[in-house]
């Protein structure tokens, strides 16, 4: 302990970046544990749609035409709302962008509209097509 005691004591900037990566960690898993949503993988997101679950693709109308899970409806990100106005609340959703990052938003804003069931695609479209998955056209 002593040595610990002392390589603070002589390395105070990078005691204190440890413990800012340490806290940022923590903080980052926390947050996860915290939201009310869940991510899903490629096969976690078939079956889920294969019950019946409500897809949302939330990239832009030309990309969606250009390739998108089957059965995905366009829904642009700030359209979100009325695009699920009408879907009952027990109804799982499901939302996926190009990387993920959109589709957290997404997921958000579906739990605070009353959605029991939220999730997103885990790491977006490309984990899709990384597990060469096959997408619709048009």
């Amino acid at each position: 302990m002593d040595q610990y005691l002392e390589f603070a004591g002589a390395h105070p900037v990078l005691t204190t970046a440890a413990a800012l990566i340490i806290a940022a960690l923590i903080a980052t898993e926390a947050k996860q544990l915290m939201r009310r949503w869940r991510e899903l993988s490629p096969q976690e997101l078939t079956r889920l749609v294969n019950d019946g679950a409500l897809l949302l693709d939330l990239r832009g109308n030309d990309a969606h035409r250009a390739g998108h899970i089957a059965g995905a409806q366009p829904t642009a990100l700030d359209t979100l709302d009325g695009a699920v106005a009408k879907a009952a609340k027990d109804t799982p959703v499901v939302a996926y962008c190009e990387s993920g990052s959109d589709s957290a938003k997404a997921a958000e804003r579906l739990v605070a509209a009353g959605f029991a069931t939220v999730a997103t695609l885990k790491g977006g479209l490309m984990s899709w097509r990384a597990d060469n998955l096959p997408l619709a056209k048009g």
